[in-house]
């Protein structure tokens, strides 16, 4: 009987053993907090871009900075073509040159008909006025001659009528030089002030009317060159020289801010656990040993409104990339691991989520994940947001 009883009250013993270990390792499971992770897959994008579009319809010439270019604020990233540009600023130039010397010519016609009578104007006149006298006497005194020859049969009627003919023209001098006096003396009539006047207007309207079409002629060859209006990293160039860029038509693409951010989507039964600040774990598909090239990021914006397309809902996050020890390159893909709090391995099996410890912004009671290897800061600068959209997370 004894020997029957010591082999029972074996294995109850390590009945009671075995099952004492499986609820302390059930306990610990239950208890012991680990990270507990929502997974996402998105893609690498620029915090804040910068769109090179197109102002007119033209070919592009040439591309000054293609991708991955550094560019400063007003630097040339690529030249529309321009050569009937440059050969309209030319011609709208000499334009504006004409237009100047003829208003300068009016303002001095003007200026010289307001200056008068002048005095050596004057004495000129009575010069002129003494000179025709002289003249008009000794024809006066010719004709006189010609007239006693002509009674007495001495010339023919042809030189008597080309004496009287000159003695006409002199007469005629004499008028002309005496009624250039008088005008001298009392200066222009206000109708030829007003017509020199007239004629300043117009030459100053046609050089505001050049100097206009000059400015446009300008502007228009600026526009020709397609600026960065923000410093940063070109990473996108759409059209190549040769081909046409229509007005409006995106040329290229700057990254401005700090650094990429990651636009993923979450799965419409996990997105309740994301929220502002926690930290995130990104894995580059670029790398084939992605935990190696283990990025870090935080979440820093949520969209309260799904998309779906033909499968599970989906829920749009934002992910700014901090450290990195290979920044991922932008428009690759990548996995998130978005660590929304801590809870018991047996939690996490079962399904009990009611008492998730979140990882939050405001409290910072967990400290962000660690990698072993060096790592890069990217930047601290959080992109600009659209603040105009709710805060509030899908499902609650």
């Amino acid at each position: 009987m004894m020997a029957r009883r010591r082999p029972k009250k074996r294995a109850l013993k390590w009945t009671l053993y075995i099952s004492s270990g499986i609820f302390v390792v059930l306990a610990l499971l239950w208890i012991i907090p680990i990270d507990d992770v929502v997974m996402a897959s998105g893609v690498v994008e620029p915090g804040d871009k910068v769109y090179i579009d197109s102002p007119i319809t033209r070919v592009v010439k040439k591309i000054y900075a293609w991708e991955g270019t550094r560019v400063k604020k007003g630097q040339p990233v690529a030249q529309l073509e321009d050569h009937d540009l440059s050969s309209a600023v030319i011609t709208a130039t000499d334009e504006v040159s004409s237009a100047k010397a003829a208003l300068d010519m009016a303002r001095a016609k003007l200026d010289h008909l307001k200056a008068q009578p002048l005095p050596e104007d004057v004495r000129v006149a009575e010069a002129r006025v003494r000179s025709a006298q002289v003249n008009l006497e000794a024809e006066r005194k010719k004709l006189a001659r010609v007239d006693s020859l002509w009674v007495r049969n001495y010339i023919t009627p042809s030189d008597m009528e080309a004496a009287r003919t000159r003695f006409e023209q002199a007469q005629a001098q004499q008028e002309i030089a005496v009624e250039n006096l008088k005008v001298a003396r009392q200066g222009p009539s206000t109708a030829q002030i007003r017509e020199a006047e007239a004629e300043v207007s117009a030459a100053d309207a046609d050089l505001v009317k050049a100097q206009h079409t000059l400015d446009l002629a300008r502007e228009t060859l600026e526009r020709a060159i397609l600026r960065s209006t923000e410093d940063g990293v070109v990473v996108r160039v759409d059209l190549k020289p040769g081909m046409r860029a229509d007005a409006g038509a995106i040329v290229a693409i700057v990254a401005a801010g700090e650094g990429p951010i990651l636009r993923a989507w979450v799965k419409e039964t996990n997105v309740w656990k994301v929220q502002r600040g926690q930290p995130v774990e990104i894995l580059s598909n670029v790398f084939s040993d992605r935990e190696e090239f283990l990025s870090i990021g935080e979440v820093v914006w949520t969209y309260p409104y799904g998309a779906s397309d033909g499968g599970e809902r989906t829920y749009e996050i934002i992910v700014k990339i901090k450290q990195a020890v290979i920044p991922p390159p932008l428009g690759s893909t990548a996995d998130a691991r978005v660590i929304v709090g801590r809870r018991g391995i047996l939690k996490i099996l079962l399904g009990f989520e009611g008492d998730i410890q979140r990882y939050v912004q405001k409290d910072g009671a967990y400290p962000p994940p660690q990698i072993e290897h060096p790592i890069s800061q990217i930047g601290e600068k959080v992109p600009a947001i659209d603040t105009t959209k709710t805060t509030t997370q899908a499902g609650q």
